[in-house]
This record gives structure tokens, C-alpha cells and sequence, in this order.
């Protein structure tokens, strides 16, 4: 029996004010090619809430990003803490035989030295992939097109009109604040703005 899939997970608490929703928003403006799961706020009549996002790495991955909490409402269980995220990784094909080679039996695959290779191959998808790979770059471009839309507004409304054109650049609050603080300065105007909160996949768990 060969393992042809091989699942690596953790359940973690997003922190600094994030909800899973925003990080399920951030990855899908920054990976390509992503699937999103959403669903009806509660108590509204229209608005919509992320609670899922897929996204695969041809014959090396399949990532899935979802909402624990309201995974585990939706299962019956009210009690389970706010604010929880999941996220799965599924190696395949190339980075099993990378990590395996030919030997992929079950007991192969789970012996100790086979757990830690896994859970750094998990670490360096997030790390490398998704933050370093994606989601840096994609934050970094964010503040450079707001800072070109903050350079071209009209005068006297460039503020709101760069965040009324670039709305879906701004997945959080940092993003703004980078750009308004390189705007200021290419203004010439020494200004100081609070710092928010930070970017909720910016911190990869330790796997173990």
C-alpha cells in the first residue's frame, strides 16, 4: 500500500483584531486561481462573510484556509472558541516523493523522522509559498498602488478618493497607513500615524 496523499493542519486563533474572514480575504488577493466559500452574515439581510478558500500548487499541494468556528457551528457545537482558523495542507506526487522517495508505505510515512520532515515541508509552504512567495509581494504592491492613487487624486480629497478607488488593495489597516506615511513624506509633511493592527498570516505557528 502506497500513501498517494498526505494531510499536515493546525487550528490557530486569529489575533490583533482579524477574523478568519479577513485572512480568507487577503489569500484569495493573493494567491491565484483560488475557490471562495462564503455564506450570509448573521443578522443581515445581504451582507457576506469568507469562511473557506482552496487554492493548489500543480502535482505539489492543495491548500484549504477555512473558518473553524462557524465549521464547528454549522456541526452543532455552540460552544467552541471565537475567531478560529484551520489551515490544511495536503502534499501530493512531487513533494511526497521528495520528502519519501519510493518508500511511502504507512509506516514509512509515520515514523518520527517522517513527522518532522512533514511538518517543515508544511512550515515552508506557508513560509515560502504563501507569505514570503504571495502574500508579502502582494501586500508591498497594495501600498504602492495606493500611493500612486494618493499622488494623482485631486487636491483636497486624496484621501478619500484613493480609498474609495482602491477599496479591495486594502486588506488591512497597515496597508493604509504605509502608503499615507510615503505620501506625506513625498509631500514633504512629517506626520505620525498609529499603528494597526498587523497582517493576520504575517506570523507562521511553529508545526509540532
Amino acid at each position: 500500500m502506497t500513501v498517494k496523499a498526505l494531510e499536515v493542519n493546525i487550528t490557530m486563533l486569529c489575533v490583533g483584531g482579524a477574523t478568519p474572514s479577513d485572512v480568507i480575504s487577503l489569500l484569495d488577493l493573493a494567491l491565484d486561481k483560488t475557490t471562495i466559500h462564503r455564506r450570509r452574515k448573521r443578522q443581515t439581510k445581504y451582507a457576506k462573510v469568507n469562511t473557506g478558500c482552496l487554492f493548489s500548487k500543480a502535482k505539489e499541494y492543495r491548500l484549504k484556509v477555512y473558518d473553524k468556528t462557524e465549521e464547528q457551528h454549522q456541526k452543532g457545537n455552540p460552544l467552541v472558541e471565537k475567531n478560529l482558523l484551520r489551515i490544511e495542507v495536503v502534499f501530493i506526487d512531487r513533494s511526497l516523493r521528495r520528502m519519501f522517495g519510493e518508500r511511502r508505505g504507512l509506516l514509512d510515512v509515520l515514523s518520527v523522522q517522517a513527522i518532522e520532515t512533514m511538518c517543515w515541508e508544511y512550515k515552508q509552504v506557508l513560509e515560502q509559498d504563501i507569505i514570503n512567495g504571495s502574500v508579502k509581494p502582494c501586500l508591498k504592491n497594495c501600498v504602492a498602488q495606493l500611493l500612486k492613487s494618493l499622488q494623482s487624486a485631486e487636491t483636497g480629497h486624496e484621501i478619500s478618493a484613493a480609498i474609495a478607488q482602491c477599496k479591495e488593495l486594502i486588506p488591512d489597516i497597515e496597508v493604509l497607513r504605509k502608503a499615507l506615511k510615503r505620501w506625506y513624506e513625498w509631500r514633504g509633511i512629517r506626520y505620525c500615524i498609529g499603528r494597526g493592527r498587523s497582517c493576520p498570516l504575517l506570523v507562521v505557528p511553529a508545526c509540532g
